[in-house]
């Protein structure tokens, strides 16, 4: 069964090899200087420039880069591409907010009609995940969801730890 894994850099760089992944998408911040290693089970590794900003009510001066509808429309090509094509491993530098918003938004592409489904299981199994409510705003609109998306993610509640105890596993059909 094809799984998606959401953690941070950290725990993906360590812990890489044992948790086997066929595609990894990495959502960074365009000046960070990372890497992971080389593991023979990935075959596609994607990487989305984006800084962790939550609302485009401000205006970001370079180098900050703000979450786009461009952006969005990559995450949900991967999605669509990668489909259940082997187990998927997004990661951003925190391993709470942009991966999983990815997370979500590539879990909405794939299961539409499960949308509340997915959001709930992400706050049971990662009681510190807060997606990038930008991000998830973005979604809602590139997959015609008129507000489910975000509905969905509004219902997830605040977070109720911080820190990323252990990468959370979850499958990619609901």
């Amino acid at each position: 069964m094809s799984q998606l894994i959401i953690t941070s850099y950290w725990i993906a760089r360590e812990r890489l090899g044992e948790l086997r992944p066929r595609f990894v998408l990495s959502l960074m911040d365009p000046t960070s200087k990372f890497s992971l290693p080389l593991v023979d089970t990935v075959k596609a590794h994607e990487t989305i420039w984006v800084h962790d900003i939550t609302s485009d009510d401000i205006e970001f001066d370079r180098p900050y880069v703000t979450p786009s509808l461009e952006h969005v429309h990559a995450i949900v090509d991967l999605a669509n591409r990668w489909r259940s094509s082997g187990p998927v491993l997004t990661h951003c530098m925190a391993g709470v907010s942009r991966s999983a918003a990815a997370a979500l938004i590539y879990l909405a592409t794939l299961n539409p009609s499960k949308i509340d489904q997915a959001a709930s299981w992400l706050r049971s199994a990662g009681p510190w995940l807060n997606p990038n409510p930008l991000m998830i705003g973005w979604a809602d609109k590139v997959l015609g969801l008129e507000g489910r998306l975000v509905s969905a993610h509004q219902g997830m509640g605040d977070t109720r730890m911080r820190g990323v105890m252990e990468p959370v596993v979850m499958p990619l059909r609901m």
